[in-house]
């Protein structure tokens, strides 16, 4: 046995070093064919791609082909530097004259490999990301002392070169192709302006796909508008912004239900001195654009916790279960708390006899309710209330208690109901339309129209 492996050993060795030597005779014949004084066979792809440097001008091209019977010449002989297609088959950086571009790979192109961006920029680097969504990797380039990000293919400039360092570049992301940016806007080239002067930043319906992490030198940050962009992560500078008071991050869709929900999550927690935050199908900007409502679905751990400073909270998600997360119960001062659901079959369970805001709540909406079982018993602590809006799905116990609220300016309560039993369709039922855009009033809603809201709901639940 030993004998047939020492035979079959002594065998591939014979064939091995004929092989190298064939090789070696191969590269021999072209280097001289070549004029070539180096040449470097790519060992990664195995694919018979070498680079030679060209003896008198010192400069490097790539072929295919080991054999001097077919050689193809993919590039001239122009370059410092040249790189394989190995690791990003698609395209490589090239060197020239100490300047870089990119050659896009021959498989890509017919069997030709074109130099999409010419030698003009004082860097270039491929960037990756390994997260949950796969290996995120993009062309960085560093041009007039500044970074920014660059479609390999055209040159076109995706993220503006305004970063100092390529550490600041934002985390690569496929959305920058979708939505390319040639300059930011006047508010956000405040960023890298004075950032320490900054108090104010809205940066709204923007169609920003990340937020620079030159953010966080906005040490005086009071207001952060958000809103309507196509964020799918905070950046962790987002929670260093120790004296942010107001952050609007609502209709960005994949915000709190994308992979780096948690994370995002875990930024809010961050901002000790927060007052008011919106989140999912909320809009707080006087925006003529329209933002279409979409499905919001948001899991929010037992053990989340956010800032006791907190006086307005507006979410616009569905949760996964009829339960309100307990860390809403436990904020103290709360002025504004507003829960909206459009999904019907999605309703939700406020006990209000848990919130520890009754109080200091002055505006209170929730929708879509599945029961008011408890709202007798405890709306008579919610003494400072003004505006009350209750959208209802499955209205049960009654809303008495409302004669008791001597503050109360605006009242809205609607019903959803199905047109019919196993119907997918809902019809609005309005109970009481005391709202400020119809009643027009800043006086108090009088005992008279607060007897008939309760008289119309009664009947309806009789009807029932």
């Amino acid at each position: 046995m030993k004998l047939k492996h020492l035979t079959f050993s002594l065998i591939f060795l014979f064939f091995a070093n004929q092989l190298l030597a064939q090789n070696n005779d191969d590269f021999k014949r072209l280097q001289l064919r070549l004029r070539a004084d180096s040449l470097v066979l790519d060992a990664y792809n195995g694919d018979g791609v070498f680079i030679a440097r060209q003896k008198s001008s010192q400069k490097w091209a790539m072929f295919q082909g080991v054999s001097d019977r077919k050689l193809d010449r993919f590039t001239p002989f122009a370059y410092d530097s040249l790189g394989f297609f190995d690791k990003h088959p698609h395209f490589t950086i090239v060197k020239k004259n100490n300047k870089y571009g990119v050659i896009l790979s021959p498989w890509r192109n017919d069997g030709k490999a074109i130099e999409s961006i010419a030698c003009t920029f004082d860097k270039l680097a491929i960037v990756e990301d390994e997260g949950w969504g796969g290996s995120q990797n993009m062309l960085a380039a560093q041009k007039d002392g500044k970074w920014g990000y660059i479609h390999e293919e055209t040159g076109a400039t995706l993220i503006p070169f305004v970063f100092k360092t390529k550490a600041e570049l934002p985390s690569p992301n496929r959305n920058f192709y979708k939505d390319p940016t040639e300059t930011f806007s006047v508010e956000m080239m405040r960023l890298f302006n004075r950032p320490d002067t900054i108090t104010k930043l809205n940066l709204a319906y923007q169609n920003l796909a990340f937020v620079p992490k030159q953010i966080k030198k906005c040490t005086n940050l009071t207001f952060l508008n958000l809103e309507g962009n196509k964020l799918t992560q905070l950046p962790e500078e987002v929670g260093e912004l120790h004296n942010l008071k107001t952050l609007y991050l609502g209709f960005n869709h994949d915000l709190f239900t994308g992979y780096e929900k948690q994370k995002n999550l875990d930024v809010l927690q961050k901002l000790s001195n927060l007052e008011y935050l919106s989140i999912g199908n909320i809009k707080k900007t006087d925006n003529k654009r329209t933002s279409a409502m979409y499905s919001c679905n948001i899991d929010i751990p037992a053990d989340f916790q956010i800032s006791q400073k907190l006086k307005g909270l507006s979410i616009g998600c569905a949760f996964y279960t009829e339960e309100v997360p307990a860390f809403i119960y436990q904020l103290n001062h709360l002025e504004e708390l507003i829960i909206h659901n459009a999904l019907p079959n999605n309703p939700i369970n406020f006990n209000f006899d848990q919130f520890k805001s009754k109080s200091t709540i002055q505006i209170l909406s929730l929708g879509k309710v599945s029961s008011l079982e408890n709202f007798n018993q405890n709306i008579h602590h919610y003494q400072n209330l003004k505006e009350l809006s209750l959208f209802l799905l499955k209205p049960k116990g009654k809303l008495d208690g409302l004669k008791k609220l001597k503050k109360l300016e605006d009242l809205y309560i609607k019903i959803d109901e199905k047109i019919s039993e196993g119907s997918k369709y809902y019809k609005v039922i309005t109970i009481a339309d005391y709202s400020m855009h119809t009643y027009r009033s800043d006086k108090p809603i009088t005992e008279e129209q607060l007897l008939k809201t309760i008289a119309e709901y009664n009947m309806h639940l009789q009807e029932k």
